[in-house]
């Protein structure tokens, strides 16, 4: 049993997370996936705030026992971190699971993540040196914040669609060219890209590559029309993204980058002492 990757799954610590998962997965089936629009502000920041002093609670009263120990450990973690691959493998490969990411089972293991996270942080505050563990805070407090931005994000993200046509006359958005990269070997397409007229100004996007119209909104470029007479394009579609979000996760991200790059350059020089 010690050789299998759940053999973690034991004491009191695997009861309580087979439980946990049990009910989320439960409840799956009986109501199907979360609105997301219930961690819409300020529920999203009220439910973490909330989580975090419930987790300060845990490690200051319980800390020292097996059970909170075992929360907090890197077992856990690999076991946590595992299971979230598995579920992205498996949206991906998957039809049936495409919506994965609003299902009960896998909030609750990205919540359970969160929490382990937490608990790894405060754990860590208690001895915490600056030269020894300046690059494992940052990388544990930029995947806490990316992952809870995205998490809190989620209801506060909007999505709205805005057609613009190659005729159209101002001040409507109007497509003023649009481009198709093609693969040289085989013609397939590699890229494409738009020039917009909107509110006065040209703007330029392209897939993967959005305009940013202010602090919270970007523009995607995401589908296009081509009229079958003249083998031109027609239309473009955009879609209008406002992310409130954006810049805490952002900041974890650069957060979780920062932490990694120091701890690798200090395991090379000490490699090399």
């Amino acid at each position: 049993m010690t050789n299998t990757p759940l053999y973690i799954i034991r004491g009191k610590a695997g009861t309580i997370f087979l439980l946990y998962m049990t009910v989320a997965t439960i409840v799956q089936m009986l109501y199907g996936n979360i609105d997301v629009s219930i961690f819409a502000f300020p529920m999203g920041l009220a439910l973490g705030v909330t989580g975090l002093a419930i987790v300060y609670a845990m490690e200051h009263k319980w800390g020292p026992t097996k059970t909170v120990a075992a929360m907090r450990s890197a077992k856990a973690a690999c076991l946590l971190l595992g299971l979230t691959a598995a579920f992205a493998v498996a949206g991906g490969l998957v039809p049936q699971f495409a919506g994965f990411t609003t299902s009960w089972p896998f909030v609750a293991l990205l919540a359970a993540l969160e929490m382990h996270l937490s608990l790894v942080i405060i754990h860590k505050l208690r001895t915490f040196r600056f030269r020894r563990d300046l690059s494992f805070m940052l990388v544990h407090i930029g995947l806490w914040l990316a992952l809870f931005s995205g998490m809190a994000g989620a209801g506060d993200t909007r999505k709205s669609d805005i057609l613009v046509p190659a005729q159209a006359v101002a001040p409507s958005p109007r497509l003023l060219s649009f481009q198709i990269d093609r693969n040289p070997a085989d013609g397939s397409p590699v890229q494409y890209s738009a020039e917009v007229m909107m509110n006065g100004d040209t703007i330029r996007l392209a897939v993967n590559r959005p305009y940013s119209v202010g602090m919270a909104e970007d523009l995607y470029l995401v589908d296009f029309n081509t009229n079958m007479m003249t083998g031109e394009v027609d239309y473009c579609i955009l879609q209008k993204v406002h992310q409130p979000w954006k810049y805490p996760m952002l900041a974890g991200i650069g957060s979780l980058l920062a932490g990694t790059i120091i701890m690798t350059t200090r395991r090379r020089k000490e490699a090399e002492r």
